[in-house]
């Protein structure tokens, strides 16, 4: 899925808006519906809920502050069968996803069943990574300014997501020696 470069400083501050955000700009494709109001989208918020291992009061509160943000520019509900609620219909801010984006692999991030932080952190490593290696050499102290975390809590995130096999350690050495 294609993620817009601002979502990694404009979604910081909370990790559920950033893995909210993320999932609806994820059904996003060539197919989508686009009106005067942005991408139209269609999901149920416990279904993103589940996409993203939060609760569904969380995905609520995630959709108010995006919309307050201007990233969800509307949204409706229509009536489901038998009276039912259906699914609520998202329209999403369009952003110009042919450049300033970011590739994250869909199918990894979202069977890994990461938590919110652990997405937006594997989302970081996504955006600095290389695309013809694959790989990021910053150290812990500048992924603990980008990221806002403790370099301890980096640590541990990134441990997290080796034992997930979402990323790889590899040691290098430079040429001096270190």
């Amino acid at each position: 899925m294609r993620i817009p470069n601002s979502f990694i400083t404009d979604l910081r501050s909370n990790y559920t808006d950033f893995a909210v955000a993320c999932k609806l700009y994820s059904l996003v494709s060539s197919h989508t519906k686009r009106s005067s109001n942005g991408y139209e989208v269609c999901i149920k918020q416990e279904t993103i809920a589940a996409s993203c291992k939060c609760s569904v009061s969380s995905v609520k509160r995630s959709v108010c502050r995006l919309e307050e943000m201007g990233i969800i520019t509307h949204k409706y509900r229509l009536d489901g069968s038998e009276g039912r609620l259906g699914a609520y219909h998202y329209a999403l801010k369009p952003y110009d996803l042919s450049k300033n984006y970011f590739y994250i692999n869909n199918r990894k991030a979202y069977s890994a069943e990461l938590s919110p932080k652990l997405f937006y952190v594997y989302a970081v490593f996504c955006k600095l990574m290389c695309n013809d290696i694959a790989r990021f050499y910053q150290s812990l102290n500048d992924l603990s300014a980008l990221i806002r975390l403790s370099r301890a809590e980096v640590s541990k995130v990134i441990a997290l997501l080796i034992d997930r096999s979402m990323v790889r350690k590899q040691l290098k050495r430079t040429r001096a020696g270190d």
